[in-house]
């Protein structure tokens, strides 16, 4: 789950992660408002504040040490301060989802913008958890990130 968020950080971190007002719809995101680098502040799963501090299924400490840098050219890099790495790939922006492919991978995941102003980007995508019977489901996460 650690590699997915870390991911879900380059994206966003991430991701990742804004610009122009608290938030946006369909009609009036711009990509250059999501241009910029940014860094992880806050995770929660389905709707619970994941502790910073501690491994969770969701993050891990050092995943707050890490940055996310959207390119104006639609490319991206991701600092993982977890194994002191960088990857990159390409994202896009199409109404309120930003759409991430990572270099290492061929699928495209998808993040809805929830806010985006000058210093706070949050986005929310669903990740895969489990239930206390180990059973999969999907779990809603939301990632806030500020800008660097």
């Amino acid at each position: 789950m650690k590699k997915y968020l870390k991911f879900s950080w380059a994206i966003l971190l991430a991701l990742c992660i804004g610009i122009s007002s608290c938030s946006k719809d369909d009609d009036d995101s711009n990509s250059s408002d999501l241009a910029g680098k940014w860094q992880l502040t806050e995770v929660r799963a389905d709707g619970v504040l994941q502790n910073p501090n501690v491994s969770t299924d969701y993050n891990e400490p050092c995943d707050y040490e890490g940055w996310s840098q959207f390119k104006s050219d639609g490319t991206f890099i991701d600092y993982d301060g977890c194994d002191n790495s960088t990857s990159g790939g390409t994202w896009r922006l199409n109404g309120n989802t930003v759409t991430v492919v990572a270099d290492v991978f061929s699928i495209s995941l998808n993040f809805k913008i929830i806010s985006l102003n000058q210093t706070t980007l949050v986005f929310e995508t669903t990740a895969i958890g489990f239930d206390d019977n180990y059973h999969v489901i999907d779990v809603i996460l939301l990632l806030t990130y500020k800008r660097i």
